[in-house]
């Protein structure tokens, strides 16, 4: 089964999808997106697999964030936002200070390699320089061209 909620999404809930379903046909599946849902780096096209869990939260709960009447978690996928709107939504993200899901919104970063890149960080005490994502496995080159002008290092 994969999970879906949030308050962004119209019937959340369990469901069971084919092996090839898509991020889209699991949103499809629970009867789409209310109006106010935030979907920016979420990738549409991925693959979902068996014991997903995909929250997909709408702008009302920022605000709360915004107010401080709703605590913020690095997991939670209103982090993006946050990020986004006290960097003056640059796009542009800080390899020190990102979350999991923030890293999600990243070109060719999944959840595996957004917990890589959060283990590296980790293990290493931070990034000194955005050169050192080559060094976390499963970055190479052409991956590292995609990310390059979207992250920095402060």
């Amino acid at each position: 089964m994969t999970q879906i909620k949030g308050s962004g999404v119209i019937n959340p809930g369990s469901y069971r999808l084919h092996p090839d379903s898509t991020v889209l046909d699991l949103i499809d599946m629970a009867g789409g997106l209310k109006p106010t849902a935030l979907t920016g780096g979420l990738d549409f096209s991925q693959t979902v697999h068996e014991g997903l869990k995909l929250t997909i939260p709408c702008r009302e709960k920022l605000e709360k964030i915004k107010q401080g009447a709703r605590p913020l978690t690095g997991n939670d996928l209103l982090s993006l936002y946050w990020e986004r709107e006290r960097s003056g939504d640059t796009g542009i993200i800080d390899l020190n200070e990102a979350g999991h899901w923030v890293l999600q919104s990243l070109p060719g970063i999944g959840p595996i390699m957004a917990q890589r890149i959060i283990d590296y960080r980790e293990g290493e005490g931070g990034f000194s320089d955005i050169e050192e994502l080559k060094k976390v496995p499963g970055i190479g080159e052409i991956t590292f061209k995609q990310l390059k002008g979207r992250v920095r290092v402060r």
